[in-house]
């Protein structure tokens, strides 16, 4: 099997999708959901609330990145343990560590130390040490994810997918990986359908459940599949902008079938929609990593904006929403003079202060916590010289 390169381009992609997932957050403002509000601010709103689809191309690239990283180490002595640590190296460390603030810290720190809702944090703190946010939210809402922190959701399938992929891709062969990854696509769409349709608030449990959305996950696994087949790589790119195109008209005539439009309350979006999503994920992954340097769909991408929101984006995912709660107390956003009616200065002001708060906190993760344990991912690892004999 044909091994492929490592695309920078791709950092850029991580970029905009964190960048998308910031001005969502930002969309949950009261800024242009009021009936009267200036148009202009109507249109920022609208355009910032698409953003959850962040969370979907994130999905796409973690399924396209962790399948070729197991498919390169197929065969090779030790692929199970050393993947599980380079990921643990990666994920575990901030992580933890802001699990280790809210449940530790944040208890004793001055408003927050009277603030209910901390010990409603408390009290269900065991998901999210196993890493089970996504299944919380479907058995409590949104009262056992407080102090924004429901985010933690995506990071819970992430892991789940972390743990049973490996075993699925080192141990079945390259035909059955294509039947699988098609499998899971058809099962997580007829497991959203049955939830929406048929279960009491299924539309929470389509969107954060990792058996409901394996299908975003599956679209990264055929990609890597697909620039691994020689030849396979050209004919997608042939077909990709006419499926990208049908895809994204599909997606609008989606919305247009529900009040709730583009968006994960809308039924029609919630089943067939993030199908669609998928494709759309796996054409853009098609397009960016089979383009030339500097040329086509990866020059986008290599915006040295774009790459540098792509390096902080774990950290910044997992501080930005927090941030906002701490912004929100701090910050009179609202109370900033309004220009013909609109607030969308302050709505701006806000935005800066939550972009450049989050990527200063995160440049302090990457330099103290992240980049010092990555360091350690080749190193070898003792047990292995104990446990793996000589072929």
């Amino acid at each position: 099997m044909t091994k492929f390169r490592h695309v920078p381009a791709l950092d850029g992609v991580r970029g905009l999708a964190i960048i998308l997932v910031m001005f969502r957050h930002m969309s949950l403002l009261s800024m242009g959901t009021r009936p009267d509000a200036p148009f202009v601010d109507r249109s920022v709103h609208m355009i910032a609330s698409v953003g959850w689809v962040g969370v979907d191309l994130f999905f796409v690239l973690s399924g396209f990145l962790i399948t070729g990283i197991l498919l390169d180490a197929k065969g090779s002595p030790g692929a199970f343990p050393r993947f599980w640590k380079r990921r643990a190296l990666r994920i575990f460390p901030l992580y933890y560590a802001a699990c280790a603030f809210f449940f530790f810290v944040l208890p004793h720190t001055g408003y927050f130390a009277h603030d209910p809702a901390i010990d409603s944090l408390g009290h269900y703190q065991a998901w999210y040490w196993l890493y089970g946010v996504n299944v919380l939210e479907v058995i409590k809402g949104g009262v056992a994810t407080p102090l924004n922190t429901a985010h933690f959701w995506s990071l819970s399938v992430e892991e789940q997918f972390y743990i049973a992929w490996p075993f699925v891709v080192l141990t079945v062969s390259r035909r059955a990986l294509w039947r699988v990854s098609i499998g899971m696509s058809i099962a997580a769409l007829v497991c959203r359908i049955a939830l929406v349709y048929y279960v009491h608030d299924g539309l929470v449990a389509a969107y954060v459940l990792s058996v409901a959305r394996m299908d975003i996950l599956a679209a990264g696994a055929i990609v890597a599949l697909a620039v691994r087949t020689p030849g396979l790589m050209e004919l997608g790119r042939r077909y990709a902008l006419g499926a990208g195109s049908a895809a994204a008209i599909a997606i609008v005539l989606l919305a247009r079938l529900a009040p709730t439009g583009f968006s994960v309350q809308n039924p029609y979006i919630a089943t067939v929609g993030y199908s669609v999503l998928a494709i759309m994920g796996a054409v853009l992954m098609l397009l960016v990593v089979s383009a030339s340097d500097g040329k086509g769909w990866k020059r986008p991408f290599e915006n040295r904006t774009l790459k540098v929101f792509g390096k902080y984006s774990y950290c910044l995912y997992v501080v930005h929403y927090p941030f906002m709660m701490v912004l929100d107390l701090l910050v009179p956003k609202f109370h900033i003079a309004s220009v013909y009616g609109s607030t969308l200065p302050a709505w701006c002001v806000y935005g800066v202060l939550l972009f450049a708060g989050s990527l200063a906190v995160a440049w302090v993760s990457w330099r103290v916590l992240e980049a010092p344990m990555l360091s350690l991912k080749d190193k070898r690892l003792v047990f292995r010289r104990r446990t793996v004999v000589p072929q």
